[in-house]
């Protein structure tokens, strides 16, 4: 029997790695195009929030298969595979990145190249993409952990554990700043520290529950009230302390928790039995999904070679963002779907 493609997942992978380029693009555009409280600088503060959820969500469809699967897993052939697909990519694009910046810098050095992957191994990622994949190799080796928390432990239990992460997440910045004191001690909680881990078993446990639609709609809107307020107590609660409020800020924060919970939510609800018949919109669906990881990789030094075409370009200033970010990933998806072609150059995308 041919397994049915998920293109909910399909449709929250595109939108999440474009949104992972927008994020690299919009930082740009604040380090050198935004002047500081603008409507632009503003819309761009909100799209940094907007996009928070990219990464997180890519974990809950990690956790969404891994810890539903059917399937009797044998662990060392998973890893096996597994590390194949990730570390083999996180070894090269850390000697790529290394060579890259150093090229557009002071010129490649053996010894420098050799420092920067060792420097990658050790946890200074070369660049912005590779902190990603620390995490995930680690929730890889746990899997058989979160697959017996998720087969053994009533949800309850779970959402409690969820609860108190988000808790601390949340409150964090604000005993930080107004108490001068950090809650660091409590981050050392087992589950509830790791902040991908709950990621990582939230999404096995939704592809298990099926939310009722009264229960979605208020999660909707509890989601867009919280970001609202998340984004004014982050940039526009006046600097107290000299420092601003950075509470919606960490992917564990209540905020873009909902947020990605929505999201996810959301997408497992609609409804593609009609698109599924078209051989157009599967084959455009099955070329994105080759391409994610890749595109993930790949996206800055594609950003680099684009942003300078936009340099000296007068006109709204968002716009030219979002017009920069969809060059960015139409070009980078363009340039690794190619790559997917090549023998053993497919191997690292």
């Amino acid at each position: 029997m041919t397994k049915r493609r998920d293109y909910s997942m399909d449709l929250l992978k595109f939108l999440a790695s474009f949104g992972v380029v927008m994020i690299h693009v919009d930082a740009n555009f604040r380090q050198g195009e935004f002047v500081k409280n603008t409507t632009a600088w503003d819309l761009s503060l909100a799209i940094n929030l907007l996009t928070k959820w990219c990464i997180p969500i890519f974990i809950m469809i990690s956790g969404y298969y891994l810890l539903n699967s059917s399937k009797e897993i044998d662990y060392n052939t998973f890893l096996k595979k597994r590390f194949k697909k990730v570390l083999l990519p996180f070894i090269v694009w850390s000697i790529i990145y290394n060579l890259y910046y150093q090229y557009i810098s002071s010129g490649i050095s053996i010894k420098w190249t050799a420092l920067g992957l060792i420097k990658n191994i050790l946890g200074y990622p070369t660049a912005a993409p590779l902190w990603f994949l620390y995490p995930l190799l680690g929730l890889y080796l746990m899997m058989p952990i979160f697959k017996g928390i998720v087969d053994k432990i009533d949800f309850k239990i779970i959402a409690i554990i969820i609860g108190f992460s988000i808790v601390i997440k949340t409150i964090s910045p604000f005993t930080d700043m107004v108490l001068n004191g950090s809650m660091n001690y409590w981050n050392d909680v087992p589950i509830a520290s790791s902040t991908f881990a709950i990621y990582f078993i939230l999404g096995g446990y939704l592809g298990r529950i099926n939310i009722p639609k009264n229960l979605r709609a208020l999660l909707y809107v509890l989601t867009a009230i919280v970001f609202i307020g998340g984004f004014v107590a982050t940039y526009k609660v006046p600097f107290i302390y000299d420092r601003s409020l950075e509470v919606t800020l960490d992917i564990g924060a209540i905020n873009n928790m909902l947020l990605c919970i929505s999201l996810f939510v959301m997408a497992q609800n609609m409804k593609f039995k009609k698109l599924s018949n078209s051989s157009i919109f599967t084959g455009f669906v099955g070329i994105l999904s080759t391409v994610n990881f890749g595109v993930f990789l790949f996206h800055p030094i594609i950003i680099d070679l684009v942003k300078s075409k936009f340099l000296g370009i007068s006109g709204n200033l968002i716009w030219i963002l979002l017009a920069q970010g969809i060059i960015v990933y139409v070009v980078t998806s363009i340039v690794v779907y190619i790559m997917k072609k090549i023998p053993l150059v497919k191997e690292i995308v």
